[in-house]
């Protein structure tokens, strides 16, 4: 068994003085407009009353690390040449260090990746604004090492990355196969689960992303959900056609939708609703003083979207639906009680 550690690397804080980059370590976070806590059991009650009920948010204080003669492997896990593992880089269920060799790249890399990072949304709010940070600290002598599953999202991650002005030739696309570089460097964190993320980093890609562009406004948007994916609205076609008649235009986001027609899309909405999933994240690109309907399941708390909301500026409600399976947890299909969509949509004209 490898020892898991912290100590055997270089690591030192970083911040505004140390890296010449403007961070704003807290921001003012408010409770949603309209919730229904009666749904959600006292446990997970007081968890967000807990978390909504802050006035602001605090940012942890970023460490830059870099090991020379490193591997790294699965979803950014970094294996150092004595056999440790690295702490802050692990996942938070356990793993065994790689058997065999690993495939040998020249060079230094900075490391875009983490637990979770096949998703669009962890990539935006967790990954993307590191950039940066890395910028701020090498400038342009470095490539990015980057998550190349799923190819789906390949796309997506160089459009993204080429508003921050990196190139397909600064990319290196890593599998979950053992690595080694050598030089890998990465910041140990910039958000916490799931409530606090990189305030600028955030606001400065969607400064990037709608710069110059010229958008539509005051759509209405019902993002819907594939029915193969979990967290489904069994009384979906009610709940939807609620929608419909309210003026919305129903979308499905998917692979075939650039970044750049998400952002147009997003960015030209009054009013967005949909269930909690990566496709949501997409409110960051909403304008301040928007609207936005999370659907969940009851057995949980989500702070995902309501955070980015606070980042954003976008007005956040959250709507709590009966869970069909204990055992799925929050990822369990759900029932949405139409009066609670009629009373917010009710609340949404009076404003």
């Amino acid at each position: 068994m490898v020892d898991v550690v912290t100590n055997r690397i270089s690591i030192f804080e970083y911040n505004s003085a140390d890296i010449a980059i403007e961070r704003q370590s807290r921001y003012r976070t408010a409770p949603p407009l309209f919730v229904n806590l009666d749904l959600v059991t006292e446990k997970w009650r007081s968890i967000w009353i807990r978390i909504a009920s802050r006035a602001e948010a605090v940012i942890p204080t970023g460490h830059l690390c870099s090991i020379k003669n490193a591997v790294v492997f699965g979803q950014g896990a970094i294996l150092a040449p004595d056999g440790s593992l690295i702490k802050e880089t692990m996942p938070t269920t356990p793993l065994e260090a790689p058997d065999g060799l690993a495939h040998k790249m020249d060079g230094h890399v900075a490391l875009l990746r983490k637990p979770g990072d096949n998703n669009y949304g962890h990539w935006l709010l967790e990954l993307l604004p590191r950039v940066r940070e890395f910028r701020a600290i090498f400038g342009h002598n470095v490539r990015f090492a980057i998550p190349g599953s799923p190819f789906a999202l390949r796309q997506m991650r160089l459009e993204t990355l080429a508003w921050l002005g990196v190139q397909e030739e600064d990319v290196v696309w890593l599998s979950n196969d053992p690595t080694q570089f050598d030089e890998i460097s990465f910041i140990t964190t910039n958000s916490i689960h799931s409530h606090t993320h990189d305030y600028t980093g955030i606001r400065d890609i969607v400064r990037l992303a709608t710069q110059g562009g010229k958008f539509d406004k005051g759509r209405r948007l019902y993002v819907a959900r594939p029915e193969a994916l979990r967290r489904g609205i069994t009384n979906q076609a009610e709940i939807q056609d609620m929608f419909a008649k309210a003026g919305f235009d129903v979308i499905m986001p998917d692979g075939s939708f650039t970044a750049a027609e998400q952002v147009s899309l997003f960015r030209s909405a009054s009013v967005v609703a949909g269930i909690s999933g990566a496709a949501l994240t997409n409110l960051m690109w909403m304008r301040p003083d928007t609207h936005v309907l999370s659907f969940n399941p009851n057995l949980g708390y989500e702070f995902f979207f309501w955070d980015l909301a606070n980042i954003t500026d976008v007005r956040f409600s959250l709507i709590f639906g009966e869970a069909v399976s204990q055992e799925k947890g929050v990822h369990s299909d759900f029932t949405i009680d139409p009066q609670l969509v009629k009373s917010w949509l009710d609340g949404l004209r009076l404003n």
